[in-house]
């Protein structure tokens, strides 16, 4: 009963609450999310992004069962890792595309030397 008492506690601002919550989920939502990053220091910004949504969004938690709160922040944390590995993944200029155009990437380029043109070679010789 300490958890549903110290969520309850935490959603009303206490802060000693909060902070027993945050040490409670720390350890497994960052080694779920270093497993995402493979990235110790992403892993840190990535939680640190993470528990001010949680801390911003307390008050919306509602208790569900012993995990519930473990399970709500782990999916708050990976969905932050998801958004950060997004905005970090590059984009490579061969994807970009013009909205409503197909192939932008694509244009002829006309080969005007003699040895790309038979008929002109040949004119050439002539002369």
């Amino acid at each position: 009963m300490e958890m549903v008492e110290k969520i309850l506690k935490a959603q009303q601002g206490d802060m000693d609450a909060f902070t027993w919550l945050y040490e409670e989920t720390y350890s497994r939502n960052y080694y779920i999310v270093l497993r995402m990053t493979k990235n110790e220091q992403d892993t840190l910004d990535i939680l640190q992004d993470a528990y001010v949504k949680v801390y911003q969004n307390i008050h919306s938690f509602s208790y569900t069962g012993p995990s519930s709160f473990a399970s709500w922040t782990s999916k708050i944390a990976s969905n932050t890792a998801l958004d950060y590995l997004r905005k970090k993944t590059p984009v490579l200029f061969s994807e970009l595309q013009i909205e409503g155009e197909e192939n932008v990437m694509e244009f002829e380029m006309e080969d005007e030397s003699i040895e790309g043109r038979p008929d002109l070679s040949f004119d050439q010789k002539e002369t």
